[in-house]
């Protein structure tokens, strides 16, 4: 997630931050935890199986899109403190 977050970084501004990245990254990352690992969908043979399928694969989804949001909003918060420092020096 540090990564990806400081890849993010390269790219809005044109050099890194790996102190953005690890502040912001590893909390992220961290929300990997709540991700249920689910079975595959042709194992499911009772309704309170498919429930926890469907559980687990909303909760990943749900994971993943606060993760990537996350990640957006710390690469656009950077970006625009990046911008506010250029402006002070002028």
């Amino acid at each position: 997630m540090s990564s990806q977050l400081n890849a993010g970084i390269i790219r809005a501004k044109g050099k890194g931050d790996p102190y953005t990245a690890a502040m912001y990254g590893v909390p992220l990352g961290l929300m990997a935890l709540l991700n249920i690992p689910f079975k595959a969908p042709v194992s499911i043979q009772t309704p309170q199986e498919l429930k926890a399928w469907l559980q687990s694969v909303m909760v990943d989804f749900g994971v993943g899109t606060l993760q990537q949001t996350g990640v957006n909003n710390a690469i656009k918060g950077r970006k625009d403190l990046d911008q506010e420092d250029q402006r002070s020096f002028q």
